[in-house]
């Protein structure tokens, strides 16, 4: 009796580690492609609409390997990784979008309007099913908008080699080991490509001046791509500067001097192309400021910060004060400088979707 209790709690023990391995293999549903979907999100205040753009095959996966499935139930917006016509899930990734953030601000309340976003998963060998979720207001995952993705797909198209040129900021790491941050440039000329790479270490040398980045310097490659802009400077709309830039930053994002961003997705992502990533940096430059916005490109949540550059202050004041203030666990990361006035933080708002009151929190991305 005693052997077979024994015998009874090894079995139940063991069963987790022999589901979760049978469960997660990569080699077993992946290529070493990647497969980048991108989509359109229309809507206002009230109401949001999912609709498909493209599939495209891009070279390579610079996501993990081993932790294919997000638990960490981080932001509004969640996809799913399905084979086809079953409910085994083999890849999941929750994000937020600049769109939860420009819902709730006040030309969202008599306009619609519609943003381009992206999400990358590891390119199947199967066929699967790929369905796409928002919280609703007690945090349940509602449905909105489910494709099949035949991996054979001849409209499936191979991403466009890019003619840029890579720089090496830091590190050299495994790609499946570490975390890959991408540095794109906008607002410099052909001229300043020299100026953005001395930003690109002062943005690294900043970064590793605090931990967990001390500790975890091993898990970082960093490299920047050289996509220079026509035009010196970026927009200030409210100012009545606008610039020709590669990839169209503009201060004054949702009415708000403070906040540094694109909308053009589709732009920033074509130069990661030419890289592996799990992190986009877009690095902007003004007369007197360099601002990085960093983007998770699995699906694009935003955390901004500024390097306020001036002969009043030091030229790393801005980001160590916001390394400082920063919570410690590497979840907790990046926090983010935009503001939108009086208004609520684009961290928590309120989302109605499809007539559904759907609560938007937007925490921190993890890194590691």
């Amino acid at each position: 009796m005693k052997n077979s209790l024994l015998t009874f709690f090894v079995m139940l023990f063991m069963m987790p580690c022999f589901s979760l391995k049978a469960q997660i293999d990569y080699d077993t549903y992946f290529t070493d492609n990647q497969l980048r979907i991108d989509y359109y999100l229309y809507g206002n205040a009230d109401t949001v609409m999912y609709a498909l753009d493209k599939l495209v095959k891009e070279p390579k996966w610079g996501g993990p390997r081993k932790q294919l499935i997000d638990k960490s139930n981080y932001g509004v917006y969640y996809f799913d990784v399905t084979l086809h016509d079953s409910d085994v899930v083999i890849y999941s990734h929750g994000y937020c979008l600049l769109f939860g953030e420009w819902q709730i601000t006040d030309e969202a309340q008599t306009t619609n309007k519609g943003f381009h976003e992206s999400v990358v998963m590891p390119f199947p060998k199967d066929i699967v099913d790929v369905t796409f979720y928002a919280k609703d207001y007690m945090g349940e995952l509602v449905e909105y908008m489910k494709i099949t993705v035949d991996p054979n797909d001849y409209f499936i198209t191979p991403a466009p080699k890019l003619p840029y040129a890579i720089y090496n900021v830091y590190g050299d790491y495994p790609v499946d080991k570490a975390v890959d941050i991408v540095l794109l440039p906008d607002g410099y000329t052909n001229l300043e490509m020299g100026k953005f790479i001395n930003d690109c270490k002062f943005f690294v040398e900043s970064l590793f001046s605090y931990e967990p980045y001390i500790s975890y310097k091993d898990r970082f490659n960093v490299r920047a791509v050289m996509v220079p802009s026509e035009d010196s400077d970026i927009s200030m709309p409210g100012e009545g500067i606008y610039r020709n830039t590669a990839l169209s930053c503009s201060f004054w994002t949702f009415d708000s001097e403070r906040y540094c961003m694109t909308y053009d997705n589709l732009t920033m992502k074509e130069p990661d192309k030419c890289l592996t990533t799990r992190f986009i940096s877009l690095q902007t430059q003004r007369n007197t400021a360099v601002a990085a916005s960093i983007t998770l490109t699995a699906s694009a949540p935003r955390a901004t910060l500024f390097l306020q550059r001036s002969s009043s202050t030091s030229s790393d004041t801005a980001l160590q004060a916001s390394l400082t203030n920063t919570p410690t666990r590497a979840q907790q990361t990046i926090t983010s400088t935009s503001s939108l006035g009086n208004q609520t933080s684009p961290h928590s708002s309120i989302l109605k979707a499809n007539g559904k009151t759907c609560l938007t929190k937007r925490p921190l991305s993890p890194l590691l």
